[in-house]
């Protein structure tokens, strides 16, 4: 089925399956009618935000599951109204994520009794963490991090391409939208390359938003699937975020943690295939970065020593 569509794709059947979709989300806003922006951000204020810069295929629906353990949070991955929904026309037209979510997500955030709203989608790191801090809103973040290539073979295996097959454009930038990790010629590039920058450009933008969250006085936190397999690592991480009640049962805890953890959560339906040539694929990618953005370049390889993506 994949090669299928695949195939087909110079004929525009994945933009138009796209376009289709996409309609039929902005349609769903209807169900949230605007409010009042003022009662919107004064109830924001009044509750914790808590939100993931991440890549996606990286364990946010394992990590949801892990955070909705914790009373007063709600914990969600991709909770309507979404983000995708506003994404494309937002990256040319930044007021409409401004908009967005003062018209829609602030006030279904609002109507949820929890103090805490904690939210995994993988494209609010999207251009939408800029308009809620300029709202004076200072959200915590979670750095979800997964090695570029585990994600990037994911998304293939999903057929999740930025800007070509029908997920990737509705949930993905791609590298001709403004702001992003650059790559040229990236039209002329494979679709593993495609995914493997995306991956990267994620990376780079953890480190950014990082030390825009901290400058503002919040909280930023790093963490794995991995990771949070261990117990310790969840109850640190829990800290961190300030989600822990002093009554908070840590043997239960644990138990539901094991209980979580020995399951899979949204694993692809087929084993991920690595493209022939990956290496070469994915050093291309790096030296076309380096050639358009060394520094930006370093600063996301730093992350990965040799042989470690």
């Amino acid at each position: 089925m994949v090669k299928l569509r695949r195939a087909l794709r110079g004929l525009g059947t994945e933009r138009a399956l796209a376009a289709y979709r996409l309609s039929k989300a902005r349609d769903a806003l209807a169900k949230f009618p605007a409010g009042d922006p003022e009662s919107a951000l004064a109830a924001a204020r009044a509750k914790t935000l808590i939100f993931t810069v991440t890549a996606g295929r990286s364990g946010t629906t394992y990590l949801t599951r892990l955070m909705a353990l914790f009373a007063r949070v709600r914990a969600v991955h991709e909770e309507a109204p979404g983000f995708e929904c506003v994404l494309r026309p937002a990256q040319k037209r930044p007021e409409l994520a401004r908009a967005f979510w003062l018209d829609h997500k602030l006030p279904a955030i609002a109507r949820h009794p929890e103090p805490i709203y904690l939210e995994t989608s993988n494209v609010t790191c999207k251009g939408f963490l800029e308009p809620l801090l300029e709202l004076g809103l200072t959200p915590r973040l979670i750095l979800l991090n997964r090695a570029p290539r585990a994600v990037a073979l994911s998304y293939l295996g999903r057929n999740t391409v930025p800007g070509r097959s029908d997920l990737g454009i509705r949930y993905m930038l791609h590298p001709g939208d403004p702001g992003v990790l650059p790559l040229p010629g990236w039209r002329r590039l494979s679709d593993y390359q495609l995914c493997f920058w995306s991956a990267l450009d994620i990376e780079r933008r953890q480190v950014a938003y990082r030390k825009q969250i901290l400058d503002a006085g919040g909280t930023a936190v790093e963490t794995s699937a991995q990771a949070l397999g261990q117990f310790e690592n969840l109850l640190e991480l829990a800290h961190a975020l300030d989600l822990v009640e002093p009554a908070q049962d840590l043997g239960l805890l644990a138990q539901q943690h094991a209980e979580i953890s020995r399951r899979s959560h949204n694993p692809n339906p087929k084993r991920n295939v690595p493209p022939d040539g990956i290496a070469r694929q994915e050093q291309e990618v790096w030296q076309r970065i380096a050639a358009a953005a060394p520094k930006l370049e370093a600063s996301v390889a730093a992350k990965y020593p040799a042989g470690a993506l």
